[in-house]
């Protein structure tokens, strides 16, 4: 059976809204397979892209560079994204009855939702952001004469580009 016709499929009575539209879907673990493979496809895209294996137009070298890989780029918090989104969709409950509103028909994803805000909320005031430094160089034409700078953080809560948790997170991603 293609794609197209397990989507949309009118045999079953499991409806799901995906992409913006109802649609009839056979089976929740088949759905769930679907989702997965999706959301593994756009991790390893991130991987491949964004991480380690282009080393730019100034450098001859070639294969993976461990140490510029990025394992959670922007394609890869997207495919988490999706995938924590498509599986609430698929396996909470919700009601499509006319009389509950729009707040009561879907109050497990309100709940999902509540607690992934917190958590993140936790996460980016309640961090310590200690100092960190980094190296630059000072024109293009002498790459090799690097000079190293301190940036003073040691602060919980700050917003600010250079001390906030999750540009912490960042470059403690790319150490590992």
């Amino acid at each position: 059976m293609t794609l197209s016709k397990l989507y949309c499929s009118k045999k079953n009575k499991n409806q799901f809204l995906l992409l913006g539209r109802n649609q009839t879907l056979p089976d929740r673990k088949e759905a769930s397979l679907n989702v997965a493979l999706r959301a593994l496809k756009l991790f390893v895209l991130g991987i491949l892209l964004q991480g380690g294996y282009f080393h730019g137009i100034t450098s001859m070298t070639y294969g993976v560079d461990i140490g510029r890989i990025r394992w959670l780029g922007i394609l890869q918090r997207i495919a988490i994204g999706y995938f924590v989104a498509a599986m609430c969709e698929i396996w909470l409950p919700h009601q499509r009855s006319r009389g509950a509103g729009y707040f009561r028909s879907y109050i497990w994803h309100w709940y999902i939702m509540f607690l992934l805000s917190t958590i993140y909320m936790v996460l980016l005031y309640g961090l310590y952001v200690p100092d960190w430094q980094f190296s630059a160089s000072q024109s293009i034409s002498s790459p090799l004469l690097e000079e190293a700078y301190k940036v003073n953080c040691s602060v919980r809560g700050d917003l600010g580009p250079a001390c906030n948790s999750a540009g912490m997170i960042d470059r403690a991603n790319n150490v590992l």
